[in-house]
């Protein structure tokens, strides 16, 4: 059984709703939460404790896979560990301390989750 599993963007909820409902990725999420959700955004740790509180887990019990810079400072300060899926930037030696890992992929995270059980 899967564990459940959240968004936590810095795009509108309907936004990202949106987005995932066309690539039919919806129904895959527990909750949403957008940056309309909360007071302060990514880089702060509210959204990342928002997306814990409302999955009813600390935010060490939870696995944050991040893209960007301003998002791994937020699961970090969260204190949600986090592996870095680059896009647009790469990881930098200000931003490495704060991961578990750098995948190349997002099939690379499924490895390793499945290699974990």
């Amino acid at each position: 059984m899967a564990s459940p599993a959240a968004v936590v963007t810095s795009s509108e909820q309907a936004l990202a709703r949106a987005h995932l409902g066309h690539v039919g990725l919806l129904d895959g999420f527990a909750t949403i939460v957008g940056c309309d959700d909360v007071a302060n955004g990514k880089p702060h740790p509210e959204p990342y404790r928002t997306a814990a509180a409302r999955l009813g887990i600390s935010p060490g019990a939870a696995l944050a896979l991040e893209d960007s810079h301003n998002g791994i400072i937020a699961a970090h300060m969260a204190g949600v560990p986090v592996i870095m899926v680059p896009d647009l930037l790469p990881a930098t030696p200000e931003i490495t301390p704060h991961l578990l890992a750098v995948a190349d992929d997002l099939h690379q995270v499924g490895r390793w989750l499945a290699a974990t059980g």
